[in-house]
């Protein structure tokens, strides 16, 4: 008996479907829902990118010493703390001071003030009377202590020196001095950037420019965009985003208002606006009041506002008028206190700095750069190589390379020991090379073709497995686990090895939590959508008991 058909329309097409399904397409559909909801409601957090570290999704972490972040997958919500008047009763000796590395100011107890050099000094403050020497007021009692330097062991070409405002010597270059681009002086080992992307230092009398290096985008070709105004390196248009006619980059986080922060992850952009309650529920002296900074209305007394430059402030208000000095509203005044700071004494491996936007001094341990099994101080040049200038820059490698000039048609170049570019000199090269190694004609460095690309000195038309092409038309290796790839690194694989199988780029012996595999690829639960489309609609249009007829 042959079912009774129901047509509707849909975008164009007239989608027939029997009345009465049968088993077999019970089973399809009951399938995929089912498989859907299961990975759809997999315990699967998902993460936030900000500042180059991985957050899983609802973690909390302190950005800086008052602002405080969450994650809200995809999307890093910030928001500044703020602080309430710690009531000090300053009649008894209390004094305002922010303890370690916490944002808002507490209230400390003070003992006997000091005299030093016939001035007075709050208990429990330290200060510094000269480079190596740092005292402290304990209780009345001036305490204080010479520091001391490691030893210091210079490399040839340099010399053991102590800079002004410096207690412990630092190994400085020995050589001659520089005259920059201007003709102004530039001392040994000392560095400058005449443009936003290019590093000159002065080596014993020689400056050395060079521009800066750059990775190679994660996107094909025809993508790459030309840097913005003050970067160095190209970027991928499509991990651009464009939002209300503001371009941001791949991994910018900005706001649209005090409640909705905004990321661009791959070109798309994400969106989380935090949801307030209607009203707060506040006392009877008390008024719902929303800020100017602040997203939710909070509960502030309805009387004892302050008024300063302008700027309305409430009972118990807080806020800093500089690095140390704190102003507080109370009942309709305004008083300001200057902050007190901890004394301080620093490990053997620290060094004492007066961190820009802070009060007080505080002890570091300066960041030093990995770079191929050395350790470099920070703020440190270096030749990597001939033709490569490195600095350490925030615990940063950053390197510099000088480009050579192309050598004519027929010669080939030749550089010694210590050289960066050498010199051409004539070779006889095979007839698909431009130039090659000296002593080797088929080993080509340049191809005569420049339609081809050079894949380990021979001349071919597309780069081979296990290589990939970039922009000088030459094939470089994939990582040693991709089988194909589109960039060196193992998270940029295009196609595996017959044992592995590929997830989000990279080569895998299995696909994990959360997953789940495709045709020899790990799929995420982003891809039930896909695979709907895919496989269900095709395997549905194609069978006997279903017709997609066009109108």
């Amino acid at each position: 008996m042959e079912n009774d058909v129901t047509g509707r329309r849909q975008h164009n097409m007239v989608v027939h479907t029997p009345k009465v399904s049968t088993r077999w397409t019970h089973g399809v559909l009951v399938f995929f829902f089912f498989f859907a909801f299961c990975l759809l409601t997999t315990q699967v957090t998902g993460d936030c990118l900000h500042d180059g570290q991985r957050y899983s999704n609802q973690s909390i972490w302190q950005l800086t010493r008052c602002k405080v972040c969450t994650c809200d997958d995809p999307v890093p919500v910030c928001q500044n703390m703020h602080c309430r008047d710690p009531r000090c009763d300053y009649s008894s000796g209390q004094q305002l001071q922010v303890v370690d590395d916490e944002c808002c100011p507490v209230c400390v107890d003070m003992g006997r003030p000091c005299l030093f050099q016939g001035q007075p000094v709050p208990d429990k403050t330290s200060w510094t009377p000269s480079h190596c020497v740092t005292c402290a007021c304990d209780d009345g009692e001036v305490r204080c202590s010479r520091m001391t330097c490691p030893p210091v062991t210079c490399k040839p070409g340099q010399v053991s020196q102590s800079l002004p405002g410096q207690c412990c010597p630092r190994c400085l270059p020995s050589g001659r001095p520089c005259r920059d681009e201007e003709g102004s002086r530039r001392e040994d080992g000392s560095e400058w950037s005449p443009l936003p992307c290019v590093l000159c230092v002065c080596r014993d009398g020689h400056s050395k420019c060079l521009p800066r290096q750059c990775p190679r985008p994660n996107c094909p070709q025809e993508d790459v965009v030309a840097p913005g105004p003050g970067e160095c390196c190209s970027r991928c248009k499509s991990q651009q985003c464009n939002h209300h006619g503001q371009v941001y980059q791949d991994g910018e986080v900005w706001k649209t208002d005090t409640c909705t922060t905004c990321l661009c992850h791959s070109g798309a952009v994400h969106c989380k606006t935090h949801l307030c309650q209607r009203a707060p529920p506040c006392q009877q002296d008390e008024m719902a009041v929303s800020k100017p900074d602040q997203c939710c209305p909070q509960c502030l007394q309805k009387e004892g506002a302050c008024e300063m430059e302008s700027i309305r402030r409430f009972h118990r208000d807080i806020w800093n008028i500089s690095d140390c000095e704190y102003c507080m509203c109370h009942h309709g005044d305004v008083q300001c206190r200057t902050l007190v700071c901890p004394s301080v004494q620093c490990a053997q491996e620290e060094v004492l700095v007066q961190p820009i936007g802070k009060c007080c001094p505080e002890c570091i341990t300066p960041s030093v750069c990995r770079h191929e099994d050395q350790t470099f101080q920070e703020g440190s040049t270096w030749d990597a190589d001939a033709c490569t200038v490195c600095t350490c820059i925030e615990g940063q490698v950053r390197c510099y390379h000088k480009a050579c000039p192309l050598c004519p048609d027929g010669q080939s170049r030749v550089t010694r020991q210590g050289q960066c570019c050498g010199h051409c000199e004539p070779v006889q090269c095979s007839p698909a090379c431009r130039s090659c190694v000296p002593g080797d004609s088929n080993h080509c460095t340049q191809c005569r073709d420049a339609g081809r690309l050079l894949q380990t000195g021979r001349c071919v038309d597309q780069c081979q497995d296990g290589y990939y092409p970039v922009a000088n038309n030459t094939c470089l290796a994939c990582h040693s686990t991709c089988k194909a790839c589109i960039d060196g690194t193992k998270y940029h694989c295009t196609s595996c090895p017959p044992a592995s199988l590929i997830k989000d780029g990279q080569c895998v012996s299995h696909c994990g939590s959360g997953y789940f595999l495709r045709n020899g690829q790990c799929l995420g639960k982003a891809s039930v959508i896909f695979l709907y489309h895919d496989f269900i609609i095709p395997l549905l249009a194609n069978s006997s008991r279903f017709r997609l007829v066009g109108s």
